[in-house]
């Protein structure tokens, strides 16, 4: 609801940025857990900026794309990031087998800035503004 929100009001440019960036920022809360109240806290945190974009895709890419193959796309688009999103738990679990706790968050915060990054340069996105 509250990416939505954010979506209508001031466009997809600013809900993506603002939740990516949360995701990014939010990785390293789970560091500073002391007790099993703080971890589910710190994990509502994380999953309320790292799932809470996800409504947001079938918009944006319905409006990048015509009419045509706008189902095509959304289709092979949201299953080849599951396709690829379903290896996370395997490079997860390697990069802690040899990096620390800090490193692997470390990691996933960079893929959200990279997804950021990406995010702003893609020329259809600038069309969406609100």
């Amino acid at each position: 609801m509250v990416f939505g929100t954010i979506m209508d009001n001031f466009g997809p440019r600013w809900a993506f940025g603002i939740f990516l960036i949360g995701s990014a920022s939010v990785m390293f809360t789970i560091l500073m857990v002391k007790s099993a109240v703080a971890l589910i806290l710190a994990g509502a945190l994380i999953g309320f900026f790292s799932n809470g974009m996800f409504g947001g895709y079938g918009a944006v890419i319905s409006r990048l794309y015509p009419t045509e193959i706008r189902s095509t796309a959304n289709s092979i688009i949201m299953n080849v990031g599951r396709a690829i999103g379903g290896f996370s738990s395997v490079v997860i679990g390697l990069l802690m087998d040899h990096y620390s706790l800090a490193v692997t968050m470390g990691c996933l915060s960079a893929l959200y800035i990279l997804s950021f990054l990406v995010m702003q340069a893609l020329p259809g996105m600038r069309k969406l503004a609100h």
